[in-house]
């Protein structure tokens, strides 16, 4: 951008100079070829041309360092877009990352329910066990119960039996 003003700058003042030389030129065609030209004029033109000639090596100079420069920030945008690239490539992977982590992390907490219902279950099942324990245990002495029920029903008969007997007897002997 500098160099653009420099170059218009230094362009301007080249055309400027051709315009000083060209007149100076029409002026010496307009003298008499015989007139000897002052030296000054001469010395005019050739600081005229002089100075043509260093502005247009600045202003070649310039087009080389504007294309250098140009080259530069090509490269740069280049570089630029790259890393660019490499930053969206990063921040979607970083993005993927995180949400593994969620997935993770929320995995984890479900396995945390889980295992929790597993040792409720767990403990669920001892009761349940034991509870079958004592259920067989309580059934086990309901049969016993329920034959020595039998039994002394039995001897219960027995003895009814026998009180009868012995009633049938007293009542008899009383007879």
């Amino acid at each position: 951008m500098n160099y653009e003003k420099k170059i218009q700058n230094l362009t301007f003042e080249n055309e400027f100079l051709q315009q000083q030389i060209e007149e100076l030129n029409e002026i010496l065609i307009n003298r008499d070829t015989e007139q000897n030209l002052p030296i000054e004029g001469y010395q005019s033109e050739g600081w005229l041309r002089s100075q043509i000639e260093c502005n247009k090596l600045e202003i070649q100079q310039l087009q080389y360092n504007m294309e250098e420069s140009i080259k530069k920030a090509a490269a740069i945008e280049t570089m630029n877009e790259a890393l660019e690239n490499d930053l969206l490539i990063s921040y979607k992977a970083h993005q993927k990352d995180k949400t593994i982590i969620k997935e993770l992390t929320s995995t984890q907490v479900y396995i945390e329910v889980v295992n929790e219902e597993l040792n409720q279950t767990s403990a669920l099942f001892k009761k349940v066990k034991a509870l079958k324990a004592d259920n067989a245990e309580l059934q086990s002495d309901k049969q016993n119960t329920e034959l020595q029920n039998k039994i002394l029903q039995e001897k219960l008969k027995e003895a009814n039996d026998l009180l009868l007997l012995y009633k049938k007897k007293i009542v008899s002997k009383d007879w």
